[in-house]
């Protein structure tokens, strides 16, 4: 769950639809209860979602059991993630959602395969017709078991994408889609946060204004 928006941002499938060609699929790690993958399914078609908890795992497919644009792999990505990547010429978009909760405290000793999820990617797939969003991009870095934004950008620079950080999650997109990333920037709520990140000192002095009227108001009813 993003920072900003619950899972995709609304306006990012919407563009993935009109950028990818047809045939196209969405792999997504972490389904949890199936809300994203259901999201994949109706902007592209066809989605297939791992989910490393059983109880997650069986949840998700008595949801999508008469849907069959939805799959549900049960298993970590390190497992599953390989046969879930379609042949290169199926344009495909990875939604990366596969870490856990940032003070997890269990049994596995790499919380978050991100990494290898990104190297698996580029082993398989080209470029130029493959489109992909860490959700949770906040964490790079900072958090345990988390990479370093480098870690991610270097190796998805050298391989032929272009990246952003928008709206809580790292988007890595073919060269010739470049000039979409102000558009999608522009519809981002990190328009509005920047926005108020420059206003906030004046809102603040107005407070601290508006306080102090209050109080001085205060004091003068108190002494009528």
């Amino acid at each position: 769950m993003g920072f900003f928006w619950e899972g995709v941002p609304p306006y990012l499938l919407p563009w993935c639809s009109s950028v990818l060609n047809e045939p196209r699929i969405a792999i997504e790690t972490g389904t949890f209860r199936g809300d994203t993958a259901l999201l994949l399914a109706e902007a592209l078609g066809i989605c297939i979602s791992i989910e490393r908890s059983p109880h997650f795992a069986e949840i998700a497919r008595a949801r999508f059991k008469t849907d069959s644009r939805v799959t549900i792999l049960e298993g970590g990505s390190r497992e599953k993630l390989l046969e879930s990547v379609p042949s290169r010429e199926i344009s495909a978009f990875f939604w990366l959602d596969a870490h856990g909760v940032y003070d997890f405290a269990g049994v596995d000793p790499e919380e978050n395969p991100l990494l290898f999820e990104i190297e698996t990617i580029l082993a398989n797939r080209d470029s130029d017709n493959t489109i992909i969003a860490i959700d949770d991009a906040r964490g790079m870095g900072t958090k345990p078991d988390w990479p370093a934004i480098s870690d991610i950008s270097i190796p998805l620079g050298n391989a032929g994408y272009k990246t952003v950080y928008l709206d809580d999650i790292f988007l890595a997109v073919p060269e010739r889609l470049q000039a979409d990333l102000w558009k999608l920037y522009d519809q981002s709520r990190m328009v509005e946060a920047s926005f108020l990140f420059h206003v906030w000192p004046r809102v603040l002095r107005s407070l601290k204004i508006q306080a102090g009227i209050n109080a001085i108001y205060q004091r003068l009813s108190r002494s009528k």
